[in-house]
């Protein structure tokens, strides 16, 4: 196989790669134009959130039989437009789960004991600790938005801190729900209206979009915490920038943003900005949360593996149905 890795690998899965023959190039931070003239060369293309796999590149790609996405979201890659093409889109559930909760809880904490603030302060000489009065956890009800493998995750890990716990996540019945250890609110409406706290932990979808949005904040309760590491556009960023300024959010963590910025250049490379970095409420971190080396050596040794077994079965290029590319 023509293996073009267009996104950060685990070293160790290259080499399993490498050590069963396959002919692999390490391509980060292409432009589009010279992405676009590199695909034609590919049997195999690995991709993480950033590279938009769309309708203009597939056309590109002659040879290209499958399309391996180092995590699990799929809303950068044209998945219709991939099937149509006969083209596999292989993901990997599951293997940086851990990572993505761990860090949900850290920024739940980060957030209600002013973490972020009390950094500020301190770099600019300020230890009046009296105005960082946080909040208890067990004390605070905690909404959880999408209970697959990360929210499911998060439930666990909040459980042991004693606060209540709230799930709202259309696939899962209320005795699903209890299963997990949280009571089930029908919709995003009903939840946000109760809770201190609210993570979200879905995919960026055509109903995901703007999920939390004007309306949304217009129900919250004042001085909600709000944590995104899902997908930037599951949030109505406007909306949230006119809530914080309302005292409607008092402060948000978001890994992630709408329009992402180029994680591979450096400093002096780019000129991304976006007006929710110069927020003092918010915590930003650059869509981090699932990157641990363990998630990421995880996650890099099952795709290679996935890959290879294809390899050896033969990757054959023919119809292959939308349901099977999720």
């Amino acid at each position: 196989m023509r293996i073009l890795i267009l996104e950060h690998l685990h070293p160790d899965g290259i080499a399993r790669l490498r050590a069963a023959s396959q002919e692999v190039v390490v391509a980060l931070g292409l432009s589009r134009t010279e992405l676009l003239r590199r695909v034609a060369w590919a049997d195999v293309l690995v991709v993480r959130s950033v590279v938009r796999v769309d309708a203009e590149l597939l056309s590109r790609a002659a040879r290209l039989k499958a399309i391996a996405r180092a995590g699990v979201g799929t809303d950068n890659i044209d998945l219709e437009e991939a099937a149509a093409r006969g083209i596999e889109v292989l993901t990997v559930r599951g293997g940086n789960a851990d990572a993505a909760a761990d860090f949900a809880v850290m920024q739940i904490l980060c957030l209600i004991r002013h973490a972020h603030q009390a950094r500020q302060m301190m770099t600019a000489g300020d230890f009046r600790r009296e105005r960082l009065l946080g909040r208890d956890l067990h004390a605070l009800t905690v909404g959880i938005v999408g209970l697959g493998q990360v929210g499911s995750r998060v439930v666990g890990r909040l459980k042991g801190f004693g606060c209540r716990l709230l799930g709202c996540d259309i696939g899962l019945s209320p005795d699903e729900c209890r299963a997990l250890g949280v009571e089930r609110v029908s919709d995003i409406d009903a939840l946000i209206r109760q809770v201190d706290v609210l993570t979200l932990h879905v995919p960026l979808t055509p109903a995901t979009r703007c999920l939390v949005s004007a309306e949304q904040f217009a129900q919250a309760r004042p001085g909600l915490m709000l944590v995104n590491i899902s997908r930037g556009a599951v949030v109505d960023e406007t909306a949230l920038m006119a809530a914080i300024r309302a005292g409607r959010v008092a402060a948000a963590a978001l890994d992630v943003f709408v329009d992402e910025p180029p994680f591979d250049a450096q400093p002096g490379e780019q000129a991304y900005d976006n007006a929710l970095l110069h927020v003092p409420e918010i915590i930003s971190t650059p869509h981090m949360a699932a990157g641990t080396h363990d998630a990421e050596r995880r996650i890099a040794e099952n795709l290679a593996e996935q890959l290879l077994r294809r390899e050896q079965a033969g990757l054959t290029r023919g119809p292959v149905p939308l349901a099977n590319t999720l």
